[in-house]
C-alpha cells in the first residue's frame, strides 16, 4: 500500500509538473505571439502611413498663373501647386484664391467668386460679388488684375470668360473696362512668354 501511496504521489507530482510547464509555456507562446501580433499591425500601420503620404502628395495639380510683374509692366507665366479639387468649379475658385494670395494689392481682399457656370465651346460664365474690381484702382491695376484671372483661367483649357456681378451681366467694370462680351487670353499683356 505504501508502494501505491508513492507511485500516487509521484504521478501527482509528474502531473503537476506537466501541467506547470504547460502553463508556463502557453504563457511564454500568447507573450511571443503577442509581440509578433504587435509588430505586424506596427508594421502595417507605418506601412499604412507611407501610402497615406503617397496619396497625399499626388493630391496636388500644378496650374498656371499669370501675375501682373511691374518690372516687366505685363504679365509673367508661373507654375503652381494646388490641392487637387474635386471639380472644375472648385478649381477655378481655388485658382483664383491662389491669385489673390500672389498679387498682392492688385486683387481686392474681399473679392469672391459667386458661382461658376459652364457653357459649350469652352465658355466659362464667373459671377464674382461687387468687390472684383475696386473702383479706387488705377486702370492699369484693373485691366491686369481683370488678365491676371482671365489669362489664367484661359490656361485651363476655357477659350472664354464672361464676368457678372451679383448675377448681373454687366456692360462695364469699374468705370473703364468694356465687359459687355467674352473675355479671351490676351498673349500682348504676357512678358517673357
Amino acid at each position: 500500500m505504501m508502494k501505491m501511496a508513492v507511485n500516487k504521489r509521484k504521478i501527482i507530482v509528474i502531473l503537476l509538473s506537466v501541467v506547470l510547464i504547460g502553463l508556463i509555456a502557453f504563457y511564454y507562446g500568447s507573450k511571443y505571439s503577442a509581440e509578433k501580433n504587435r509588430e505586424k499591425i506596427m508594421e502595417e500601420i507605418s506601412g499604412t502611413t507611407e501610402a497615406a503620404v503617397a496619396v497625399t502628395e499626388t493630391k496636388k495639380e500644378d496650374v498656371t498663373i499669370y501675375l501682373y510683374d511691374n518690372l516687366k509692366n505685363g504679365l509673367v507665366k508661373k507654375r503652381e501647386s494646388i490641392e487637387k479639387p474635386a471639380d472644375s468649379h472648385e478649381k477655378i475658385k481655388t485658382v483664383f484664391e491662389l491669385l489673390k494670395s500672389k498679387s498682392g494689392e492688385n486683387f481686392d481682399s474681399n473679392a469672391k467668386i459667386l458661382n461658376v457656370y459652364f457653357e459649350d465651346e469652352g465658355k466659362v460664365y464667373l459671377n464674382f460679388n461687387r468687390d472684383f474690381i475696386n473702383p479706387s484702382f488705377s486702370n492699369d491695376v484693373k485691366i491686369s488684375t481683370l488678365y491676371s484671372f482671365v489669362n489664367t483661367v484661359c490656361s485651363m483649357g476655357y477659350s472664354k470668360v464672361k464676368i457678372m456681378i451679383e448675377n448681373e451681366d454687366v456692360s462695364m467694370l469699374g468705370e473703364s473696362i468694356n465687359a459687355g462680351d467674352f473675355f479671351e487670353k490676351d498673349a500682348l499683356l504676357i512678358k517673357g512668354e
